[in-house]
């Protein structure tokens, strides 16, 4: 099967999301932990947190093409919790599952990591404004840059 610009979309984000998924615990029994994008509804709900967000993959779209082998890529994972501790441990055991099934799950699909960085992390206040519910924590924002061979990506 061909791979087009969306099925490499959905192809890199389903690695990453079954990658940490699969290995890192939801602490929400009744809820999901990862997000496509962060929901508006999460802003005030303080049983909505820690969440995770995973991007859709980022390429340069206007040179696709079927003849080329291989991509460059980047994703970006945030991750929101109210407490700095717990998202910097958070981060630290995704970021180690990830970087552990580097050659089981990435490589073997098609995917090599060239560099990851952080931006740092930083607080956020939603709905201070709005007295009791507010929701005071941390997010911090990792992006993957990677390299993708097309002929190993499964669709």
């Amino acid at each position: 099967m061909a791979v087009t610009k969306s099925t490499l979309k959905s192809a890199i984000y389903k690695l990453f999301y079954n990658c940490i998924g699969d290995n890192y615990p939801n602490p929400h029994t009744s809820r999901y932990l990862i997000y496509p994008s962060f929901s508006l509804d999460k802003l005030t709900d303080r049983t909505a947190y820690p969440l995770i967000t995973i991007g859709s993959p980022f390429f340069n779209e206007e040179e696709f093409t079927f003849r080329e082998t291989e991509y460059n890529c980047e994703l970006d994972v945030s991750f929101y919790s109210t407490s700095k501790k717990d998202l910097d441990d958070m981060v630290q055991d995704i970021v180690k599952i990830i970087e552990d099934n580097t050659k089981i799950v990435f490589e073997t699909n098609g995917v090599e990591f060239l560099k990851i960085t952080s931006d740092g992390g930083e607080p956020f206040d939603h709905g201070s404004d709005k007295g009791n519910n507010a929701v005071l924590g941390h997010s911090e924002t990792i992006t993957f840059e990677m390299k993708v061979y097309l002929a190993r990506i499964t669709t």
